[in-house]
């Protein structure tokens, strides 16, 4: 048979041990949580929103995208969004061109239409090797370019997928359609009506 006590001082000593284990558990606690907060917020995509037609608000929402370094999405409403210049960046395309992780999504491609309406012989849009672009229930429309070797309706160097969308009636010298280097992936998306 095993007799045991405590005196005072191993009850201190115990009770100085439990404290600072248990400060020491709140700590990693708190540690983990602070860590888990700030990846969340870094891993948080920023949501841009465009009204119908609105090409400035588009072009800005790019332009923001791609400096954030976040994964983000603009979401289209219903209209036809008329590119009427070059934005003036390396590419001179009509959209900046994606050099970050980007979803544009329409409100279904019948109804949310990117259409050319500048005389610049260029492509509309341009992914990047460092791009990665989605588009969503889009319609890429008219994008003709008779007098140069540039201006397919896009150009791929990057990864580009596009869900329920189109690309239609696009002409150019080189490529009217797609112009693909990098991945490009087509889900119920019609491409048709494009030439070179």
């Amino acid at each position: 048979m095993c007799a045991f006590s405590l005196n005072s001082t191993s009850a201190s000593f115990f009770k100085e041990n439990n404290t600072r284990a248990i400060l020491r558990a709140l700590g990693i606690v708190v540690f983990v949580y602070i860590l888990v907060a700030i990846t969340s917020q870094s891993a948080l995509a920023a949501v841009f929103n465009s009204a119908s037609g609105d090409v400035d608000a588009l072009i800005n929402a790019i332009n923001t995208a791609n400096a954030n370094n976040e994964d983000d999405s603009i979401n289209l409403e219903a209209g036809e969004y008329l590119l009427t210049q070059t934005i003036g960046d390396s590419s001179s395309d009509l959209l900046p061109e994606i050099t970050s992780t980007i979803r544009i999504a329409g409100a279904g491609a019948e109804n949310t239409i990117i259409k050319r309406g500048a005389d610049e012989d260029t492509s509309m849009l341009s992914v990047t090797n460092s791009g990665t672009l989605t588009l969503d229930d889009i319609t890429i429309d008219g994008n003709i370019v008779l007098f140069s070797m540039t201006g397919p309706a896009i150009g791929n160097s990057g990864s580009l997928t596009m869900n329920d969308s189109n690309v239609i009636r696009n002409a150019a010298v080189f490529c009217g359609g797609i112009a693909n280097a990098g991945i490009l992936s087509l889900v119920r998306t019609t491409v048709r009506g494009n030439s070179a």
